[in-house]
């Protein structure tokens, strides 16, 4: 069931190959494409080397940054009124128009490290800040009262609770992450 829809998508750009017969350079054949991946694999795994390291040390960077920025909105009001706020209107802001400035003002490497991290960055915060605000607080309460102290009621219950929440989140980072370097070295890169 799992390779059904990429079979059929398989079958079906062979089948418009064969009714419509489009130029080659317009849309080869599977065979042919294939033919070219393993011809060029060298070439292709020396580049796709960089694309997953950056989008890889992006995502760790967003990973890392997010979950403690969201442990920082949740832990403190002020905090929360006063960054929350501009990380959601931070979104507004494609990050095509943003990857031409972030390219001219980093070396390469770093450049796609830093578009790939901004990419994935927000949702691990939203969906960390999310499963810690939807931990059950009763539950808080009831460890509290047991004598446990406010910061290990807090990494006892709320953080397990909103793992699921937050691994959902970074389930989509690593997605974004890269899309967010394969966008950065269509600005600008000599390698991926």
């Amino acid at each position: 069931p799992l390779l059904l829809l990429p079979l059929a998508g398989l079958a079906l750009w062979q089948l418009v190959i064969w009714v419509w017969s489009p130029r080659d350079w317009l849309l080869p054949s599977p065979a042919q494409v294939a033919r070219v991946l393993w011809d060029d694999r060298a070439r292709l795994w020396f580049h796709a080397q960089a694309t997953i390291g950056e989008a890889a040390l992006g995502f760790a960077l967003a990973a890392a940054l997010g979950a403690a920025l969201a442990v920082l909105i949740v832990s403190s009001p002020y905090a929360d009124r006063a960054l929350y706020p501009w990380l959601v209107a931070s979104q507004a802001i494609p990050v095509l128009a943003v990857a031409p400035l972030v390219a001219v003002w980093l070396d390469y490497g770093a450049a796609q490290v830093m578009v790939a991290f901004v990419i994935a960055f927000f949702p691990v915060v939203v969906t960390g800040v999310d499963g810690l605000r939807a931990a059950d607080p009763a539950l808080s309460a009831a460890v509290r009262t047991l004598g446990a102290s406010r910061a290990r009621a807090f990494w006892r219950v709320r953080v397990p609770a909103a793992l699921p929440t937050l691994f959902s989140g970074l389930r989509m980072a690593a997605v974004f992450a890269v899309t967010g370097a394969v966008v950065a070295e269509y600005v600008g890169a000599d390698r991926g």
